[in-house]
């Protein structure tokens, strides 16, 4: 029978309970035994039994001792424990975080809950004989911040692999400022290198700064700079800066970067991207991944939009530089507005206003133009005898612009145009089936459209979005889609499209054929483990097929031989892309490329990925991932080469703490 005992002489209330509690009055002594709990605020104690001191304020815990403070649990063979100062050790005592666990032959917790180790041992790992664990003589522990360890030992199965002279685990779930683990290592361009010697600085709740520095052998000292501010329904901005200082020869070069994302407030939303570089070599000289290496332009831009009821209101301030040319197209800005759609019936109306101003530099010569444009059109669609559909539309633009391509300037440029167009759907079905088809299926989309522009005399421009020209023009443009497939277990399903489209142009000074150039395609669906895509220009003037290519894909999925092991049977499974791709036009391409992973029961994943040139018989790129999770930990090499360029890298990490790693960049003294 348990007893329940609530002693108010403590300095907050303290409650017994257990199957037998002792009292000794000389001494002002409890003794309890048998499923032992006290409980005192946020505070519990658990044991087999328990001696508490009434006069010193001190608890004694004994066999299956467990102290439970906050969301923090002590777990020892004793546990003493000070009601009046709030201060606690237990012998033989493990404590849960919810990163790891801390285990030591003595383990002390303070008022603050404030932990204590000595002589333990830190690990995720949850067996009983853990996996790995981090020996140490003395730790502290602050409660959701950190625990620093020193000296500190890393021993996996019992055969210590490496030590330190002091390490610090992070365990707040929030963001801290801090030190960042440092890479160090060796490479051909930068000789022995020290990198990312940083310091993580927490701003506030909505932004940070990340200060680093890198020292190369071969280059200098680079510095970066990476602040991130990010607000819920406010937006986000990046701003990254670099600087280095190169010795050989001595020159300063540096980076600026930023992203932003901000809005909508009320409707208004602004993004924008920026790159700028001291010289146009830097980024592939520092460039940590493989994207940067056939990086080959620069966009800056800022983008700007704003809705005024059904009227949207939107902007782009942009500017755009060639690495290789050094050729730089900047547009300041371009402004456009759309008016909402008019619909009266089956009949819409539209417009919108256009602005531009550009500038470009070509080696060195500067050109800046700018014009405005005004859109118009208009649309009317009807059915005839439900499947006959038909639609009119017209559209027209009034131009003005800076100067036409003879110096003339403020100059007004008009077109005006006009459309008809007709479409049905035609469906057709095999009057036999076979096996589980119970028929075939066509569907037939013819489509019919004439475009009708008139003479008109415009200045030669040769401006961004104002037509050059405004001859008399009539053309019409006819194309087909059929649709084949079969009914199975009443259901359609679509196996393969045909597409042949085809135009004339009636008026004008074209002297070739009507209806000369033939554009044909053909697509398998995706319904098929295998799919095809051909497509093909044919010029009726010689009988040619020009542009050909040809694109042959199959998904592969093959169940592999079941491996027994101890306690179960894994199943293993390859899954497979394979595409084949022929290209004949001015030039002929052809490329085998694979994809694919390999998955061996649950733990041990493979992923690989490759294409090929049968004209040049080069492998162009090839990658391949290998990870294999250890448990608590999770190890991964990775492999990616382009061309002449490849790199690797291999991690061992723990799971609940990725910081603390093994990388190829601690190795790099001994790899190439």
């Amino acid at each position: 029978m348990s007893i329940l005992l609530a002693a108010l002489f403590a300095a907050s209330p303290l409650l017994f309970k257990a199957k037998e509690i002792q009292y000794f009055a000389d001494s002002s002594v409890f003794v309890l035994k048998d499923s032992v709990k006290t409980n005192q605020g946020n505070t519990e104690l658990f044991a087999d039994s328990l001696i508490f001191f009434r006069e010193l304020d001190q608890m004694k815990a004994f066999g299956n001792a467990v102290l439970i403070f906050g969301n923090d649990t002590l777990i020892g063979d004793s546990i003493y424990y000070n009601t009046e100062t709030k201060n606690g050790f237990a012998f033989f005592g493990k404590i849960n975080q919810e990163k790891g666990i801390f285990s030591g032959i003595k383990v002390s917790k303070d008022s603050t809950d404030t932990i204590y180790v000595s002589k333990g041992a830190f690990t995720t790992c949850e067996n009983p004989q853990p996996h790995y664990r981090f020996i140490t003589e003395k730790g502290k522990i602050i409660t959701e911040d950190m625990a620093v360890v020193k000296p500190v030992i890393a021993e996996i199965h019992g055969i210590p692999v490496f030590g330190l002279p002091f390490w610090i685990f992070p365990l707040s779930k929030e963001r801290k400022s801090g030190f960042m683990v440092p890479k160090f290592g060796v490479s051909s361009s930068d000789g022995k290198y020290f990198k990312n010697l940083s310091y993580y600085l927490v701003i506030n709740n909505y932004s940070d700064l990340t200060l680093a520095l890198d020292l190369l052998e071969k280059r200098g000292v680079r510095g970066t700079a990476d602040f991130v501010f990010y607000r819920y329904r406010f937006g986000k901005i990046n701003l990254s800066y670099s600087l280095a200082q190169e010795w050989n020869p001595w020159k300063k070069r540096w980076t600026l970067n930023g992203t932003m994302d901000l809005g909508p407030f009320n409707g208004f939303r602004i993004t924008g991207r920026g790159n700028y570089l001291s010289d146009n070599e830097i980024l592939n000289d520092y460039a940590d991944i493989k994207e940067n290496w056939l990086k080959k332009e620069l966009t800056s831009f800022i983008s700007f939009s704003k809705n005024f009821g059904n009227i949207v209101f939107s902007g782009t301030v942009d500017d755009r530089l060639n690495l290789t040319t050094n050729s730089r197209t900047s547009r300041i800005p371009s402004v456009q507005i759309s008016m909402p759609q008019l619909r009266i019936g089956n009949l819409g109306l539209n417009s919108s206003m256009s602005f531009l101003r550009l500038y470009t530099r070509i080696d060195s010569t500067d050109t800046t133009r700018w014009g405005l444009k005004l859109n118009t059109g208009g649309s009317y669609s009807f059915r005839i005898f439900r499947y006959l559909r038909f639609s009119l539309g017209a559209n027209g633009f009034l131009g003005i612009l800076d100067a036409d391509t003879l110096g003339n300037k403020s100059l007004i440029a008009k077109n005006i145009s006009g459309n008809a167009g007709f479409s049905t759907v035609l469906y057709g079905r095999s009057i036999f089936g076979f096996s589980k088809i119970q028929y075939l299926t066509h569907t037939f989309q013819p489509s019919l459209s004439i475009s009708y522009q008139p003479a008109i005399d415009n200045p030669a421009s040769n401006f961004y979005f104002i037509p050059t020209t405004a001859n008399e023009a009539l053309s019409v443009n006819i194309s087909a889609t059929n649709t084949f497939g079969a009914m199975v277990s009443e259901k359609k399903i679509d196996l393969v499209n045909l597409n042949i489209s085809s135009s004339a142009s009636l008026l004008g000074h074209n002297t070739s054929l009507p209806f000369n150039i033939w554009n044909l395609s053909m697509n398998s669906l995706g319904i098929l483990p295998f799919s095809v895509r051909l497509q093909s220009t044919y010029y009726r003037e010689t009988g040619d097929f020009k542009n050909n290519s040809l694109y042959l894909s199959w998904n592969i999925g093959l169940p592999l031989p079941q491996v027994q092991f101890a306690d179960s049977l894994v199943r293993n499974r390859l899954s497979m892309h394979m595409g084949y791709s022929l290209t004949k036009s001015y030039f002929t391409s052809q490329m085998l490329s694979l994809n694919g992973n390999f998955d061996f029961g649950k733990s041990f994943k493979v992923s690989f990925a490759g294409s090929y040139d049968l004209e040049r018989q080069e492998i162009v790129s090839r990658s391949f991932t290998i990870s294999k999770d250890l448990h608590c930990w999770e190890a991964s090499f990775t492999y990616n080469g382009f061309g002449s360029r490849w790199d690797y890298n291999f991690k061992i990490y723990i799971k609940k703490l990725p910081d603390v790693k093994l990388e190829k960049s601690i190795f790099d003294l001994f790899l190439p």
